[in-house]
């Protein structure tokens, strides 16, 4: 299916920034962040897709239930690992599963909502969370660390590229 291709493709991108970045630069919090370090932002990343994998193993997935570990905006090898675990086990995964998810957009514990989805919609969502903190790096990398060179469709939606391209064609 498309989607696993593209979200290896995306994935793989991200590995890819990562190894770019020397140990500093992945760790140091960042103004431009609020404080918070690229490495952060691909721990958010990753924790996501955690998420969805232990949601598919236990039929409801919870985006808030990550557990936040440090070891993936610390340790540039652990997050690559855990990245190629994820490219590897998601094409095993039936995508058109219906999985329960559970939401709490509220301060409280008792504020959860639950909602029916499908194991193809989460891994859609997924990779556009994934787009858009991609963007939220490429800003602070730019900003603070412009010795790197990134690639121009880094972080940048399919759709804005696939617009991009027809602009350029007329």
């Amino acid at each position: 299916m498309k989607i696993l291709k593209q979200t290896s493709e995306i994935l793989t991108q991200t590995i890819d920034l990562i190894q770019l970045l020397d140990k500093s630069e992945y760790t140091y919090p960042l103004k431009v962040l609020n404080d918070s370090s690229v490495g952060q932002h691909f721990r958010h990343i990753v924790e996501f897709y955690v998420e969805l994998i232990n949601g598919y193993n236990h039929q409801l997935i919870c985006y808030d239930n990550r557990k936040r570990n440090t070891n993936f905006e610390t340790q540039q090898d652990v997050i690559i690992n855990e990245f190629k675990n994820i490219i590897n086990t998601l094409p095993t995964f039936d995508l058109s599963i219906t999985i329960k998810v559970k939401s709490n957009h509220g301060l409280h514990d008792e504020d959860n909502s639950f909602s029916q989805s499908s194991i193809l919609r989460e891994l859609i969502y997924a990779l556009d969370h994934t787009v858009h903190h991609l963007a939220i790096i490429k800003i602070a990398i730019q900003s603070e660390y412009k010795n790197i060179d990134l690639d121009p469709n880094l972080g940048v939606a399919p759709s804005t590229i696939r617009n991009n391209i027809k602009l350029c064609a007329q």
